[in-house]
């Protein structure tokens, strides 16, 4: 396959956000006197926060985000990290010249403090939230509308993402898909999907698309 263009999933992908994710909502669950479950993070960890305080907090919505953004930025610098080698991989993308993005179900404030923290900001050519879409993952409308930021075709584009969502998304999209085992996600749940690629290092990826 000749991609050009090449879009990420942020958290279970680029970000291994998990450990913060975690004690954001270990900290939102006790200011709201909801019950803590460890079995909560399958869900969490895959939808947006919005959706998320609508499944948790009903009524108490506003609350939740309010709570969740404060614990998120308090934590953020102290538990955020990229995955091993993964700045390498973009840096090494860009000098081939292929377009980079971003497309996840974080909101925009959220996601911007990963990628300026991360300091990838400037690496990415499009980086498309949850607020930058009618509809969010498992949505194909995030993956189009980057598409049509980057004047970018469906056969030239590889999406890469760690979760179900990621994969029905662009599944649904029309857009090629590889599967990182790294993630969030389960495996045996996100091979159900049929990815079109399994990516389990990073190098594999860049013998995929950078192999003539």
């Amino acid at each position: 396959m000749c991609f050009k263009v090449i879009l990420f999933d942020l958290d279970g992908t680029i970000a291994n956000s998990m450990p913060l994710l975690k004690k954001t909502f270990q900290n939102v669950f006790g200011d709201m006197g909801i019950p803590w479950d460890e079995t909560h993070m399958t869900n969490l960890s895959t939808l947006p926060v919005k959706e998320s305080a609508k499944i948790y907090a009903e009524k108490r919505v506003k609350e939740f985000l309010t709570s969740f953004m404060k614990h998120y930025l308090s934590e953020h610098n102290k538990l955020m990290e990229m995955f091993p080698g993964t700045r390498e991989l973009l840096e090494l993308l860009k000098s081939h010249s292929f377009r980079l993005g971003i497309v996840t179900s974080k909101t925009r404030a959220g996601a911007m403090a990963c990628l300026d923290f991360l300091e990838i900001t400037t690496l990415m050519d499009v980086i498309i939230t949850v607020d930058d879409a009618a509809n969010h993952k498992p949505h194909p409308d995030p993956l189009i509308k980057a598409l049509e930021l980057l004047s970018a075709s469906k056969e030239e584009t590889l999406f890469i993402g760690d979760s179900p969502p990621d994969l029905v998304a662009a599944k649904s999209a029309g857009i090629p898909v590889a599967y990182v085992t790294w993630g969030a996600g389960n495996n045996e749940d996100a091979l159900q999907y049929k990815p079109d690629y399994i990516i389990e290092n990073w190098n594999q990826l860049t013998d995929l698309i950078l192999t003539p």
